[in-house]
């Protein structure tokens, strides 16, 4: 008992002593920049200044007195939170591991961006008349690969990836694309998307039991109801329509559907300033006769979050007040042409086509079906 109790206060300690350690590393290193180095200013920095000699005391001070400290938080979200306190823009959702920033005042970084291990951000350059130091912009959505430099001047347009151990040349206007070697070469227009790998159906399920429960109770509702519904439903069509007004042009019309069904956006609620769409249960189509609905559309409720185009969405899907998750069921439209294209992704599958939906003409659809959205 004795033993036991020793060997959990000395893990204890342990514990302490190294998140104490992190704690003051991280501490030191934002006080002394400031204390060092200040806030570096453009055309302040030359041979001999305070602030290049206290900048490059620091960088030095980070890189072997801190470095190994801190290099145990690299990849997690302390990362980026030291950098913006010691003085750089850096937007939403930036994943760092490791990156060396040298002057941290002039590096603007956007979001979703990825600097990627031991990648290199110096805005400084050494000329014959002396530090020159510039603005290092970065844009949303880049990628910098392990061990990649950039210097002060360089830009990074949106979507634009610099693959590992590569380096522009100082000045360098890199646009969209994938861009490798040193100098640093456009390679190809577009950036790489890495291929979705599906996560396994039983890593699902045990990640969300209580929604896998609520979703197969669900479905066995819907198929029972369907049963003895002898399908029947009411024609959304027939209700007044709700603010087809501040619907897109997009959305407007009436499309064809599952089976011999239509589908309608006259009754959905438009948000245009998160470019979010709410399809609520039975007020977009009269599809419950459709073989294989099983009564679906008439409770299924799609939020669907668009791009700035408006031409691709992804959904969300709600069986009355249960929330799917997205990674159970996840809904996708597509612009094509005169329609859209509709999908389901089921537990983080490849999306599955659920129709088509064709605009139809005037002279093709019924007298009963308003046309005016």
């Amino acid at each position: 008992g004795n033993l036991l109790l020793f060997s959990t206060h000395i893990s204890v300690v342990i514990i302490v002593c190294v998140i104490g350690l992190v704690v003051y590393a991280c501490s030191m290193l934002v006080v002394t920049k400031y204390i060092l180095a200040g806030r570096q200013v453009l055309n302040e920095a030359s041979y001999g200044s305070w602030k290049t000699t206290g900048n490059t005391h620091w960088m030095h001070l980070a890189m072997r007195g801190y470095r190994f400290i801190i290099i145990q938080v690299g990849g997690t979200w302390i990362e980026p939170a030291l950098h913006r306190l010691c003085g750089a823009t850096i937007g939403e959702s930036v994943y760092m591991d490791c990156a060396f920033v040298s002057e941290p005042d002039l590096v603007a970084i956007g979001n979703h961006v990825s600097l990627n291990k031991f990648c290199t951000l110096t805005p400084h350059n050494y000329t014959p008349a002396g530090v020159d130091v510039a603005i290092l912009q970065i844009g949303d959505r880049c990628t910098v690969g392990s061990k990649a430099t950039l210097h002060g001047r360089d830009v990074m347009d949106a979507d634009t990836e610099l693959e590992c151990m590569s380096m522009p040349l100082i000045g360098t206007h890199l646009t969209p694309g994938i861009w490798t070697g040193y100098p640093a070469k456009k390679v190809a227009s577009k950036a790489s998307q890495p291929e979705h790998i599906p996560l396994p159906f039983w890593y699902i399920v045990l990640c969300n039991p209580f929604s896998c429960i609520m979703l197969a109770m669900w479905l066995l509702f819907l198929s029972v109801s369907h049963v003895f519904s002898n399908g029947k439903s009411h024609d959304p069509w027939n209700q007044p329509a709700g603010v087809a007004n501040d619907i897109p042009e997009c959305f407007h019309g009436t499309y064809t559907f599952v089976g011999n069904s239509r589908v309608s956006f006259q009754n959905s609620v438009w948000k245009s300033r998160v470019r979010c769409l709410t399809m609520r249960a039975s007020t977009y189509t009269a599809a419950r006769r459709c073989e294989g609905s099983h009564g679906w559309w008439d409770w299924a409720t799609y939020h669907w979050a668009f791009d700035a185009n408006t031409m691709e969405g992804t959904g969300m899907v709600q069986l009355g007040f249960f929330d799917i998750p997205p990674s159970i069921c996840t809904a996708y439209l597509k612009k094509e042409e005169d329609g859209w294209i509709w999908s389901h992704s089921w537990f983080d599958g490849n999306p599955r086509e659920v129709a088509r939906l064709n605009r139809l003409h005037s002279s093709h659809v019924p007298s009963d079906v308003s046309t005016s959205v």
